[in-house]
């Protein structure tokens, strides 16, 4: 069934509408990145432009997270050289679209997210319907992940690194209106013009990106700035991460990474950079926990029986927090070294500190806790591993980090949490678990 309508204007100009029955949003899968590779291919063989367009009301929103999940799979059977070379097909395939040999023109008609901005921003020239709603954006960070396919050495080199660090660590979209300002599109056009203006563009194009030509180099002092050794800090200050826990989630110090490592090198090197950085983070398991909870298993928090869970865990936390061991401080001290401070609601205390660092004691008390209220959660509460996951997070400020109260025990099953040793009572409690939680990224069983 295809994927892609390639249809040959007069001019020789050929317009692709992507377009995948039965779904209600683009995503890149492997077989629509295997049609892209086909319409691009004929596409530099016979015509003289191509404009990229969307047959929905969107552009494309991303990958295809379900492939994600497998990509998280290959951790535990595969070697780093296959996972660098699954990983960074869609980032390959870019790159022929960025060195094609007609100019390609991407008419963005709807949202444009992770993959779908990375699509578009590997093509000469981007127009954008106009519109008042944010719709190109970054969100990978929400989920755990980044933008590899590209998208840490093509954005700041599009619209400048200072104005690139708030789009990828904090993941908000923009408007058009805002992306234009920043440069990231071409040219705004009413919905029933936009291709039309494409196909204008491609027209008037010659192929080929900036950052290609032997003279373009990144200005000498966002190179400075990059390779600064308050890099890190000077990203953190500019989002919103500035106050939360980067430390727990990997793809932050990834997206920071592969910026101060790739951004200095042409953009063949610095996206092997990335794509190096990409296989650190999915050779983890926190990013595949995220992925799963917060947004394959995000409709599960709707209904009866998640409302039923709901209560259930909210009702079993309470009691739990209430009786834990030592006094109120120090038991917000250590929730909020692991990013669960939002739980202390659930027994009615808030605490308003400002402290954002915490030492190695904090962290592994607060780990300590963490473990022994997600046995708790285990223990009494009969529901699906999916729902208990996804209600935690999603709903009571349950750190997401961990995926929930079920892979976070499946992390500890693994032995997967760095510089840190359960306690004996907690080691025990483990060891009751008659069978692993997960296999691979997959929960190995559910209660009916």
């Amino acid at each position: 069934m295809a994927l892609i309508d390639l249809k040959v204007l007069d001019c020789r100009v050929g317009v692709a509408l992507i377009d995948m029955p039965g779904r209600p949003l683009n995503v890149f899968s492997e077989s629509l990145m295997s049609e892209l590779e086909k319409v691009v291919e004929r596409a530099c063989n016979e015509l003289e432009g191509l404009v990229i367009t969307s047959g929905k009301h969107t552009f494309v929103a991303g990958a295809d997270l379900v492939m994600i999940k497998d990509f998280a799979r290959m951790r535990f059977d595969a070697d780093r050289a296959e996972m660098k070379r699954r990983f960074s097909r869609l980032g390959r395939i870019f790159r022929c679209i960025e060195q094609s040999p007609i100019p390609i023109v991407a008419a963005i008609n709807g949202l444009a997210l992770g993959g779908g901005l990375e699509l578009a921003m590997a093509c000469h020239g981007r127009v954008c319907v106009d519109s008042e709603s944010p719709m190109l954006g970054m969100p990978e960070i929400k989920l755990g992940l980044f933008p590899g396919a590209g998208g840490t050495q093509r954005l700041p080199r599009l619209i400048g690194v200072e104005a690139a660090i708030p789009l990828l660590l904090d993941g908000e979209s923009v408007t058009p209106a805002v992306a234009l300002e920043l440069g990231l599109v071409d040219e705004l056009a009413a919905r029933e013009k936009l291709v039309d203006r494409a196909v204008d563009l491609a027209l008037s194009l010659s192929p080929g990106a900036c950052w290609d030509d032997p003279s373009w180099g990144l200005p000498a002092a966002e190179v400075q700035l990059v390779k600064s050794p308050d890099w890190p800090s000077f990203c953190l200050q500019r989002c919103h991460w500035k106050a939360g826990r980067p430390d727990l989630y990997p793809a932050v110090d990834c997206i920071i990474r592969c910026l101060s490592k790739g951004l200095p090198l042409p953009i063949d090197e610095g996206s092997d950079v990335e794509w190096d950085i990409f296989v650190d983070l999915m050779s983890g398991p926190i990013a595949a926990n995220m992925v799963v909870t917060c947004f394959l298993n995000k409709s599960l928090v709707d209904g009866d029986a998640a409302a039923h869970c709901r209560s259930t865990i909210r009702s079993t936390l309470a009691v739990a927090l209430s009786e834990s061991r030592g006094d109120s401080a120090e038991l917000s001290t250590a929730l909020r070294a692991v990013d669960a401070g939002s739980l202390l609601k659930l027994t009615g205390s808030t605490d308003s500190r400002a402290q954002t660092t915490f030492s190695d004691q904090q962290r592994a008390a607060g780990l300590s806790v963490l473990g022994l209220l997600a046995h708790k959660v285990f223990s009494d509460t009969l529901q699906s591993y999916e729902l208990i996951d996804a209600v935690s997070v999603l709903t009571l400020g349950w750190p997401a980090w961990t995926g929930g109260p079920v892979a976070f025990l499946a992390m500890l099953q693994r032995e997967e949490i760095k510089n840190w040793t359960p306690d004996d009572e907690l080691q025990e409690l483990i060891g009751s678990i008659p069978k692993p939680l997960k296999i691979k990224a997959d929960y190995s069983h559910m209660f009916n």
